[in-house]
């Protein structure tokens, strides 16, 4: 289930970041599921830890992954530890 989620979040995150599926992701945390599903996480923190849930009770065997999506203009910047 790892690799699969692994494969389809290679090519989706390559999308997402790409602009390839359009901005209404940029500037979004997004959840990706191992079937390939991007779903926009509301920004209330209630809200979206309810979304998660229901999203692991309809579909408990499924991999997901959250994620943001920085506009074009943003810098990401990170270090390893």
């Amino acid at each position: 289930m790892m690799n699969k989620l692994k494969q389809i979040d290679n090519r989706i995150i390559r999308s997402l970041f790409a602009g390839k599926m359009g901005d209404k992701y940029f500037g979004k945390h997004v959840v990706v599921t191992g079937s390939g599903q991007v779903h926009i996480l509301p920004s209330d923190g209630k809200d979206a830890r309810l979304f998660l849930d229901d999203l692991k009770r309809k579909n408990p065997a499924e991999d997901t992954e959250l994620m943001f999506v920085p506009r074009p203009e943003t810098y990401i910047l990170s270090r390893r530890i």
